[in-house]
């Protein structure tokens, strides 16, 4: 007799994949905040070069910084608008004369 005739078959089995499983429920998105999300409009090269030029005068107008104080200006424009549009009321939108 051979080896195969005397010994039973070798059960196979399947790991459990995610296309076998059970779906998993879904998650629900969480309640969305009072303000909508509106892209904020870019500070422009002018509002930034003035707030630059004013961080430099404050520093006492030394050299070797002007990259920092356009970063910070860049910085400190963006955090002002998005304040400004938390702060504002729920679905209104200021236009850019009211500024």
């Amino acid at each position: 007799m051979l080896k195969s005739e005397t010994e039973a078959p070798k059960k196979v089995t399947r790991k459990k994949t995610e296309s076998t499983a059970a779906p998993r429920p879904r998650k629900t998105a969480a309640p969305k905040a009072a303000v909508p999300d509106l892209p904020l409009p870019e500070p422009t090269y002018d509002e930034i070069a003035a707030r630059a030029y004013a961080l430099w005068e404050g520093r006492g107008r030394g050299h070797g910084s002007q990259n920092e104080d356009w970063i910070l200006a860049e910085q400190q424009l963006r955090a002002e608008r998005a304040a400004a549009l938390v702060t504002s009321r729920p679905g209104s939108r200021r236009s850019k004369s009211d500024a």
